[in-house]
C-alpha cells in the first residue's frame, strides 16, 4: 500500500481564505463538473498504490489511506462513468477495485470497518456497502469469485441480524440505525444475483423495523451515528435513498414514501433557506450553519430519481439548484490535485462534517448526481 501524504499548505490558506470571504467559484457546464470529480477520484485512487481509493484528501494528512467501504460503492459509480462517459478506464479502475476488495474479506465473510490501517473488526454498513460493488462487478465481469464473495457477505449480513429486523451487533456504535436501510437495498440487489429466501427476508425485516422508527412528520429515530447527535444529511439521506430504492424493487409504494415525505420536507427548508445546512432536528429545524456537502450531492441524487419515479417537477428544480450549489464549492483551478476537483466535507471547511477534509464519498455522490442530471436533462 502507498498513501502520498505530501500537500501545499497554500492551497488550504487560500481554500480557507474564500470559505471565510464567502466567495463561491463559476459554475461550469455540468460535464466540466462531472470529469474533474472523476479525475479527483482517480488520483485518489493513485495515491494508494493498492487499487482501493483513499478515504480522504486532507489539511493533516495529505491523502489518507484506502477505505474498502467507499471503494466498494465506488465501484458501481465507475462502471456507470464508463457507459455514460464511453470511456473504458474508469471500468479498468473499478476492476481493480473489486480485486483488492476481495483480497480483504474475513472468513466469516464480513468486511471491516475503517481504514485498512485501523485494526480489523466485522461491520454491517462497511459490509453491506461493497456489497454493491461485488455485485456490480459479477454482473459486468461475469466472474464467479465476486458473487461467490457477495453470497458470503450477504450470509453473514443475515447471520447477525436480531429479529426484529435491527442490526446492532457489529454495527456502529453498537446500536441500530436506520439507515442501515441501505444495507437492506443491498441484500435485494444481492437477491437478484443470487436468490435465497433468507436474503430476501432480512432486508424486508429492516425495513419494517426502520418504518416503525420513523415519526408521523417523516423523521427518522436512531439516524445519526450516535444517540445523543442530530444525523447528518449524509446518514438521513442514507436511510431515505434506501427506502426508495427498496420500495422500487419491492413495488411497495408506502416505502416510497417514506422517503418522499423527508425530501418534501427539507426541499421545503432549502428553497426557504437558499442552503440545506448540516442537521436538522425532529421538527426540521436548524441552528447550524454549514452544510454537509456530501448531504447535499446525495440529496440531489434524490431528487433526480424522485422526479424519474413520479414525474413531480419539484424535484427536478430541486435537484439541479442543489447540484449548482455543489458545484459552486467544488475548485476546478486550484494547483494541489488534492483539492482540484474535489468535494469538501463541509462547506465552509471548517464546518462539523469532516474538517478540512476532502472526502472520496463526496465526490462519489456527486458525480453520481451528475450523471442523473446529464442522463434526466438529456445532455
Amino acid at each position: 500500500m502507498r498513501s502520498k501524504t505530501a500537500f501545499h499548505p497554500l492551497s488550504f490558506g487560500i481554500a480557507l481564505l474564500r470559505d471565510a470571504l464567502r466567495l463561491r467559484h463559476p459554475l461550469r457546464p455540468t460535464r466540466t463538473h462531472l470529469l474533474a470529480a472523476l479525475d479527483w477520484l482517480c488520483r485518489a485512487q493513485d495515491a494508494t498504490g493498492c487499487g482501493g481509493v483513499s478515504y480522504a484528501y486532507g489539511l493533516k494528512r495529505g491523502w489518507h489511506p484506502p477505505y474498502p467501504e467507499t471503494t466498494g460503492y465506488l465501484i458501481p459509480t465507475f462502471y456507470a462513468a464508463a457507459d455514460h462517459l464511453d470511456e473504458s478506464l474508469y471500468a479498468d479502475r473499478a476492476g481493480r477495485m473489486a480485486e483488492w476488495l476481495i483480497g480483504l474479506q474475513m472468513p466469516s465473510g464480513a468486511y471491516s470497518g475503517g481504514t485498512v490501517d485501523e485494526p480489523p473488526r466485522p461491520e454491517v454498513f462497511n459490509t453491506g456497502m461493497i456489497l454493491f460493488g461485488l455485485i456490480e462487478a459479477y454482473r459486468r465481469t461475469g466472474q464467479e469469485v465476486y458473487r461467490e464473495a457477495a453470497a458470503r457477505a450477504g450470509a453473514w449480513l443475515v447471520g447477525v441480524q436480531d429479529a426484529d429486523g435491527a442490526w446492532r451487533r457489529h454495527s456502529f456504535g453498537d446500536i441500530p440505525h436506520t439507515y442501515h436501510t441501505r444495507v437492506a437495498w443491498a441484500l435485494l440487489d444481492l437477491h437478484g444475483v443470487a436468490p435465497e429466501a433468507a436474503v430476501r427476508e432480512a432486508a424486508v425485516r429492516n425495513l419494517g423495523w426502520a418504518s416503525g422508527q420513523q415519526q408521523p412528520n417523516g423523521w427518522l429515530a436512531l439516524c445519526a451515528f450516535d444517540r445523543a447527535s442530530l444525523p447528518f444529511t449524509h446518514t438521513l439521506v442514507y436511510a431515505l435513498r434506501g427506502f426508495l430504492e427498496c420500495g422500487s424493487i419491492l413495488g411497495d409504494e408506502d416505502l416510497v414514501a417514506r422517503a418522499r415525505g423527508p425530501a418534501e420536507a427539507l426541499m421545503r427548508r432549502f428553497e426557504a433557506d437558499g442552503f440545506l445546512w448540516g442537521t436538522y432536528d425532529a421538527s426540521w429545524q436548524t441552528r447550524d450553519r454549514y452544510a454537509c456537502l456530501t448531504g447535499c450531492a446525495q440529496f440531489a441524487h434524490l431528487y433526480l430519481r424522485l422526479f424519474e419515479i413520479g414525474g413531480d417537477g419539484r424535484f427536478l428544480n430541486a435537484a439541479l439548484r442543489m447540484n449548482g450549489l455543489v458545484k459552486s464549492t467544488q475548485d476546478l483551478a486550484s494547483r494541489n490535485p488534492g483539492i482540484r476537483g474535489g468535494v469538501k466535507g463541509s462547506q465552509p471547511l471548517w464546518g462539523a462534517y469532516l474538517p478540512f477534509r476532502y472526502p472520496n464519498w463526496a465526490a462519489k455522490f456527486f458525480a453520481d448526481a451528475l450523471m442523473l442530471e446529464e442522463k434526466v436533462m438529456g445532455t
